[in-house]
């Protein structure tokens, strides 16, 4: 279990380490090209983090709890009910849903979106392993016949959810890490750049430059040395 744990971490790690890279190298480079496109990525992670978040909902509502008991469960009475427990009750993925859906879209707006951004994703990445580590036990429990399950929670059932976990664990850190690169980039206090030059689709003069030299329109440093050779 442990090695599948680190391995969705360094799996996140890795991810967001390649998409700054890409990033960076994609033209136009400039910083606020940059930053854009930054911006970009995390909007498409958070999506994913919520989509992922829907079935826990599901589950939830429909089915019930999966008799499973970790350190979120506050009542032990009447298990049965999803919303006893946070992690596996409604709690956790509602607040995923409206709070990740609400601050992934204006993380870019001011740095107090994007610090309570980071305390979700840093809640959920706990959770998420909190989940991951208690859904494989029981998944091993109820493999062995040593353990009970409602319908829905059977084997297969129990290794969809730990499956979830794991990918919602790799975009959690992905996340976090691109997350990082915009206080970098954007301010951990201030902003660095207003929301009218975050929200032009691109800076037109860095755009027009590339085109340029895309289609070899702007002259090269061998090209200016020849002409001045040929003005002595």
């Amino acid at each position: 279990m442990e090695y599948w744990l680190c391995g969705a971490w360094v799996a996140g790690f890795l991810f967001g380490i390649v998409s700054i890279a890409y990033n960076c190298w994609k033209r136009p480079s400039d910083e606020l090209s940059v930053l854009r496109r930054t911006i970009s990525t995390l909007a498409r992670l958070m999506f994913w983090i919520v989509v992922l978040a829907t079935p826990l909902a599901f589950n939830a509502f429909s089915l019930g709890h999966p008799l499973v008991r970790d350190a979120t469960t506050f009542a032990t009475k009447g298990l049965g009910v999803g919303s006893m427990s946070w992690n596996f009750g409604v709690g956790r993925p509602i607040s995923v849903v409206v709070f990740g859906a609400a601050l992934g879209a204006t993380a870019s707006v001011h740095p107090a979106m994007r610090w309570a951004l980071v305390l979700l994703l840093v809640a959920q990445v706990c959770l998420d392993t909190l989940a991951c580590g208690q859904f494989h036990l029981r998944l091993e429990c109820i493999e062995s016949g040593k353990c009970l399950y409602v319908p829905g929670y059977d084997k297969y059932g129990m290794f969809l959810l730990w499956a979830r976990e794991l990918a919602a664990l790799v975009l959690d850190v992905w996340a976090l890490l691109i997350l990082g690169h915009i206080f970098v980039m954007h301010g951990c206090a201030t902003n660095l750049y207003t929301p009218r030059q975050l929200s032009q689709a691109h800076d037109s003069l860095a755009a027009l430059n590339y085109n340029f030299e895309k289609f070899g329109l702007l002259p090269t440093a061998e090209l200016e040395r020849r002409k001045m050779d040929r003005s002595i």
